[in-house]
């Protein structure tokens, strides 16, 4: 065992033509380094050792824990991975979503309304088959193939109709509902129609918009009584039906909103744009993100092999992780899926 002094006796050209303490010094970098690294490109995961086995679409996380959907029964886990309850559902398959106060499960033309501690409290059938779900507040969107249904979380239908065509996607706000619908004439997308069914939530009053040789990918209710759509053509900001703000769409991949900011990744680009859509930030990107994760507080790009926060009008430093399959946005937080564990997309 050597012994270092350090002392006057000492030279510091000694110090280097002894080889252990070398050694130690190489030791104790590499050390440091690692640690700085590490604290680069580490993120929390929040869930572990979860059950999920590729079903990434069904998972609800609350202040209670993480739910996933098991054939009939609806599972409540801890973040260690412990089950902490077991639901018995009414039906096989099917999907859920959910809040801080509200767990919505529908399969087939049934929908049900659980609390946080799984009872069910409320279900209606539908007079179509139910394929997707939107929760905001205390209503759903409730969306099939040509039909639609706006319900409260007591199960009461406020509104139901029929569309143009095949639904793509939809929305839903406290005061609005806008539904996006498409009719594909031929194979060319030259031969396609997209309409827009914007329903009044407090009056039940609805308008119907038409876009001609339009395939329109995303819509959202923006403040101030104006909607984002976004096609293969252009992003626009309406207004009624008066457009605000438009621009050109290169290779759309993903959007987001964060209060009055309008966030695109489109190509290699990302974009931010005030509510007229009018540019404040546009940058190229260095890594191939593909999607946009976007909440009250934060604004993360991922792609299936980690993700960077964008901040202060910069994209900062990527971080690494396990092989990301979704993403699970909430108004504080956002959780990325993995293939049995779940993480929290910090990055201070």
């Amino acid at each position: 065992m050597v012994e270092y002094t350090y002392g006057e006796n000492m030279k510091f050209t000694d110090v280097f033509k002894n080889r252990n303490f070398l050694i130690g010094l190489g030791v104790l970098f590499l050390i440091i380094i690692g640690i700085v690294i590490f604290n680069l490109n580490s993120y929390e995961k929040n869930f572990s050792n979860l059950p999920i086995e590729g079903d990434y679409s069904n998972i609800v996380i609350n202040s209670k824990g993480t739910y996933l959907l098991k054939d009939r029964y609806l599972v409540r886990y801890s973040g260690d991975g412990k089950e902490t309850l077991r639901i018995n559902l009414p039906s096989q398959g099917g999907n859920i979503l959910g809040d801080e106060r509200t767990i919505v499960y529908y399969s087939n033309n049934n929908i049900y309304f659980l609390d946080k501690s799984g009872k069910i409290k409320y279900s209606e059938e539908l007079k179509f088959p139910i394929e997707t779900c939107i929760l905001s507040g205390d209503k759903v969107l409730a969306m099939g193939k040509s039909n639609y249904s706006i319900l409260d979380i007591k199960g009461r239908v406020l509104k139901s109709n029929g569309v143009k065509g095949r639904i793509l996607v939809g929305d839903l706000a406290n005061d609005r509902a806008i539904i996006t619908s498409i009719i594909k004439k031929k194979e060319d997308d030259n031969q396609v129609n997209s309409f827009i069914d914007i329903v009044d939530i407090e009056t039940l009053g609805e308008k119907k918009l038409t876009f001609p040789r339009e395939i329109i990918f995303y819509n959202k209710v923006l403040r101030d009584d104006k909607i984002l759509t976004i096609s293969n053509r252009e992003a626009r900001v309406m207004e009624d039906e008066n457009i605000v703000g438009k621009k050109k769409i290169k290779d759309f991949k993903s959007a987001g909103i964060r209060k009055d900011n309008v966030y695109i990744l489109e190509d290699d680009k990302f974009g931010v744009y005030d509510s007229t859509l009018k540019n404040l930030k546009k940058m190229e990107l260095k890594g191939d993100f593909s999607s946009l994760a976007v909440s009250n507080d934060r604004v993360l790009l991922y792609n299936s092999k980690g993700f960077a926060q964008y901040k202060g009008g910069e994209i900062r430093d990527y971080i690494q992780t396990e092989e990301i399959y979704n993403s699970i946005v909430r108004p504080e937080d956002i959780f990325f899926i993995h293939s049995n564990s779940i993480s929290n997309g910090v990055n201070n």
